[in-house]
């Protein structure tokens, strides 16, 4: 059986000096899928009718995060701030196979507990408006671009 979804929490790293915000009642996430390039190392006397290639560099992937947007939920609004000005923000996904929250040291590394399996990545963050429509609440969908690849760690003795 895999790992439930509900139970996951994520926090946000930015700002300097360096802050941790965790970010409550995320709806959705998603970290984008990377595209990887391709050289083509077919030689040109070759006699094998099928091309050869190998991988390249990678490109990292587009995201996005949806919340029902709360004015009375900071992160919400902090969110929404550092995406409005387009800042870059070390992004920290705590699975829900066990628990534990990052810490901040004074030098702004952070440090994730081997408690839970982590999912990790740098992207900066892009605002997009508010959606509205009948019967459902105000949602702000927070689009992404990383700026690494997104690094799981998984959890001690998994």
């Amino acid at each position: 059986m895999g790992v439930l979804s509900q139970g996951t929490h994520v926090w946000i790293a930015h700002g300097s000096p360096k802050t941790l915000t965790r970010m409550k009642c995320i709806k959705e996430f998603t970290w984008g899928d990377d595209s990887v390039g391709e050289t083509d190392t077919t030689c040109l006397d070759s006699d094998d009718p099928v091309k050869t290639s190998e991988y390249t560099s990678v490109t990292p992937g587009e995201g996005s995060m949806a919340i029902d947007t709360d004015p009375k939920n900071g992160s919400h609004i902090i969110a929404l701030d550092l995406a409005q000005d387009r800042e870059v923000a070390e992004i920290y996904m705590g699975w829900s196979d066990g628990v534990g929250e990052p810490t901040i040291g004074s030098d702004g590394e952070v440090t994730l507990p081997t408690t839970r399996t982590w999912s990790t990545g740098t992207a900066q963050l892009r605002k997009n408006p508010v959606t509205t429509s009948i019967d459902a609440l105000n949602r702000h969908n927070i689009p992404f671009k990383r700026r690494t690849e997104v690094l799981d760690i998984f959890k001690a003795g998994a």
